[in-house]
């Protein structure tokens, strides 16, 4: 009997090793990922919308780009079948092509940003 376990274990462990990595399998097939990118955003939208400027300065916001504006899961996937990792190189070379899509939700928050005069 536990022989018959280890090997459906090992089995089942042999089996995993050509799915995607959770995170970019989460990213790439999950609608809750997408859901909670909308929600992010909403709530960012309603942050800034309630900001109240009172000194009369400036206003920016600070984002950053890599997995927050630009969705780079395509880039992860394409290394994983390739059987790569991460490397400046074939980074450069995706950053090139301008595969990239938008996260969820954010081209909308970047829309308002700008309509309001926000840096």
């Amino acid at each position: 009997m536990i022989n018959r376990i280890i090997y459906l274990l090992l089995l089942s462990f042999l089996l995993g090793e050509n799915k995607l990595p959770n995170d970019v399998r989460w990213v790439v097939n999950s609608s809750e990922y997408e859901s909670l990118c909308h929600q992010t955003f909403r709530l960012a939208t309603v942050r800034i919308k309630n900001l109240q400027n009172t000194d009369g300065k400036n206003l920016a916001i600070i984002m950053d780009l890599d997995e927050t504006v630009l969705d780079n899961s395509m880039y992860q996937v394409k290394n994983f079948n390739k059987g790569q990792t991460f490397n400046m190189e074939s980074w450069a070379a995706w950053v090139n092509r301008k595969e990239a899509d938008l996260v969820p939700g954010v081209k909308e928050y970047i829309d308002l940003v700008r309509k309001l005069g926000i840096q």
